[in-house]
């Protein structure tokens, strides 16, 4: 019998956890694989360098993509690598209240002696684990994996790079956590989240390139999750105080609204 919500919530997210582990240990390695080819290939980057200026914006492209850092940035930092973190913590998150709710198994849990508060706390805390392992094994890869494909880059700029990426699908999972502790539904709690992520990108990627735009790029957390450019400068403690005050509000949120709802509504 385990002894605490969180021991819980870890064990249940251990299976999914070990296949994404898989996946995207798997994307990383093929990444690194296809390093030399691109390095080599002066073609690739004046290909690159040739896109849409909103195309470089989407992509991340601030160097050039035949360096270590630019193609990490190019191929992985810019776009995938935080899609798939958001997706991870945005399903964790709706899951967390909303989806035992949904299946009946909430009241069980709630029957226990604990606090709702301390229910919200320790889920998320399981949450921020199942990132934090996915963070750490892509900063291994990449850093372990670059030193053998000539991919150097180090090993600080790497782990500050990756903390923001964790941040930022952290940001994205308390989101959906908040609402689905308000609600009680998983399904709106991952579209609202989902839908915040997708208009964030959006607008990030747009406002680097529309003038007018620019000085408000600071509204989206994408903007602070590589606009200190970790892989060349190292960690920017401003941006990632933005991040983690979006997710302590969110979070305190979700505590402050699932203390308070009536689940027998």
């Amino acid at each position: 019998m385990l002894r605490n919500v969180f021991a819980k919530t870890l064990r249940d997210e251990s299976r999914p956890l070990f296949w994404w582990a898989i996946g995207i240990g798997a994307l990383t390695l093929y990444l690194l694989l296809f390093y030399p080819t691109v390095r080599d290939n002066s073609s690739y980057a004046e290909l690159l360098k040739a896109m849409p200026e909103s195309m470089k914006a989407m992509l991340n492209l601030v160097e050039d993509p035949t360096t270590p850092a630019g193609y990490v940035n190019a191929e992985f930092l810019g776009l995938t690598a935080p899609l798939l973190f958001m997706i991870n913590a945005i399903a964790q998150g709706a899951h967390a209240i909303a989806g035992e709710e949904e299946r009946g198994t909430l009241d069980l849990l709630l029957a226990n002696p604990v606090p709702r508060s301390k229910v919200v706390i320790e889920k998320f805390a399981a949450i921020c684990v199942v990132v934090g392992v996915l963070g750490l094994l892509i900063w291994l890869l990449l850093w372990l994996g670059g030193m053998v494909v000539g991919m150097h880059i180090g090993a600080g700029h790497l782990a500050a790079a990756t903390v923001n990426m964790m941040l930022l699908g952290l940001f994205f999972g308390a989101l959906a956590l908040c609402i689905g502790s308000a609600s009680g539904k998983r399904g709106l709690s991952i579209g609202i989240a989902a839908a915040v992520g997708i208009v964030s990108f959006v607008w990030n990627s747009t406002a680097s390139t529309v003038a007018a735009m620019k000085p408000w790029r600071v509204i989206s957390p994408f903007y602070h999750y590589l606009a200190g450019e970790p892989l060349r400068r190292g960690f920017d403690v401003g941006h990632a105080a933005v991040l983690v005050a979006g997710i302590v509000l969110f979070l305190a949120f979700a505590v402050f609204a699932f203390d308070r709802r009536d689940l027998a509504a």
